[in-house]
């Protein structure tokens, strides 16, 4: 059954993906008309994260051969007839994982460095006192917990 631009507000209930696809439309004034049956068929297809994961993992071995964006952005849109702007997104997200792993070994390092840094000025600082009979030491917690804080940013930006 086609649904013109008009009704589509009433027929859109099936999915988030018609929704937005609708209001897209609606904003660009397009005259627009889909089958709905087969806009949800398409979105239920099992195959849609395989070819998601295959274009992904081609964009990445693209560029690790230091291939450039337009090189990139030609090839997969040759691969599975996608359009530029999906191509790009997909760059993009490429790009954005290798600054997201740059980041979290960033992190990582310098979390690990602060925390045995502050934990070295604590022993430190402790036979110090023990050997000169002193009776007290320097304790600084503080270095440590914010390291921690930086090594469990990090593992956040990982999990992202």
């Amino acid at each position: 059954m086609q649904v013109g631009l008009d009704n589509v507000t009433s027929a859109i209930c099936k999915s988030k993906l018609q929704f937005r696809l609708t209001n897209i439309y609606q904003n660009v004034g397009c005259n627009f008309a889909y089958q709905s049956s087969t806009l949800y068929s398409d979105m239920t297809d099992n195959n849609t994260d395989k070819k998601i994961a295959q274009l992904h993992s081609t964009a990445k071995q693209l560029v690790d051969q230091g291939k450039d964006d337009s090189t990139i952005i030609s090839e997969l849109c040759k691969i599975d007839n996608i359009t530029e702007n999906y191509a790009t997104q997909i760059l993009e997200n490429i790009y954005n994982d290798k600054y997201n792993k740059k980041e979290f070994i960033k992190h990582v390092l310098y979390g690990s460095v602060i925390i045995i840094a502050g934990l070295l000025t604590n022993y430190l600082s402790y036979q110090f006192a023990i050997r000169s009979g002193a009776m007290s030491f320097l304790l600084i917690w503080g270095v440590v917990v914010f390291g921690i804080t930086v090594l469990l940013r990090g593992v956040i930006i990982f999990k992202k």
